[in-house]
């Protein structure tokens, strides 16, 4: 069964446990570092296909495990990339509503603005209508 960090992961998390190695081993074996071993366990990255093949060796893998590796890496690589492409949009959509907004805070001052001049304008009107004011004459 996979697991939500995805089939890459759990194929390095599985060879390692085979084989009794930390980590810190594998790591050394690839000629990564710790912290790239452990974000790819935590399907956070993928490494280049060099270190994975790497991986693959470090792991003893068989020519069927390699290409399992191998795919599994593309696999991972392209959810990844869809990730951060929706966080991406996700980010522009953000960004779209927030001048929206200020632009709708803008109208909306517009029309306030309208509405206390419609009295004035109003009272203008009804004074038009009326015609000149004979007292002031």
């Amino acid at each position: 069964m996979t697991t939500e960090r995805g089939a890459h992961a759990d194929q390095v998390i599985a060879g390692r446990a085979r084989l009794g190695i930390t980590q810190r081993e594998l790591a050394t074996r690839v000629g990564v570092s710790t912290a790239a071993i452990g974000q790819l366990e935590l399907g956070q990255t993928v490494l280049g296909e060099d270190a994975t093949d790497r991986i693959a060796v470090a792991l003893e893998l068989d020519d069927a495990g390699r290409l399992a590796l191998l795919e599994t890496r593309l696999e991972r690589a392209g959810d990844l990339t869809l990730r951060t492409a929706r966080q991406g949009r996700r980010r522009d959509a953000n960004a779209r509503v927030d001048r929206l907004e200020g632009e709708l805070d803008e109208l909306r001052a517009r029309l306030d603005r309208i509405e206390e001049l419609l009295p004035l304008l109003d009272d203008a009107e009804l004074e038009a209508e009326a015609g000149p004011d004979p007292s002031r004459a």
